[in-house]
């Protein structure tokens, strides 16, 4: 979203399913996440925060607003996601050599 004075995100959502999914997954972002100003989370599914390590590798250094309980709740479930989108990026790499 983007306002007169600042571009922001609401939520950073991962899909999941098949293909088609992991593609969207792949480019995840039309825009540089540098140029956001901050994200605002609403809450804490890992289909609604998924993504916020991918918006971080590119650049991402802003604020992040969100309730405390979904920032405790954040602290748990990123870090247990984290290698489930491990082995997509793996298995996405055996294909890729496999074509």
């Amino acid at each position: 979203m983007e306002t007169g004075d600042a571009r922001l995100l609401v939520d950073c959502v991962i899909c999941q399913g098949g293909r088609e999914t992991r593609e969207k997954i792949r480019h995840a972002f039309a825009f540089d996440p540098q140029t956001i100003d901050f994200v605002i989370f609403t809450h804490t599914h890992t289909d609604h925060s998924g993504l916020l390590p991918r918006l971080a590798t590119p650049g991402f250094k802003a604020m992040i607003f969100t309730t405390l309980a979904t920032c405790d709740l954040l602290a748990v479930m990123l870090p247990d996601s984290a290698p489930i989108q491990e082995k997509v990026a793996e298995w996405e790499i055996t294909l890729s050599l496999q074509m």
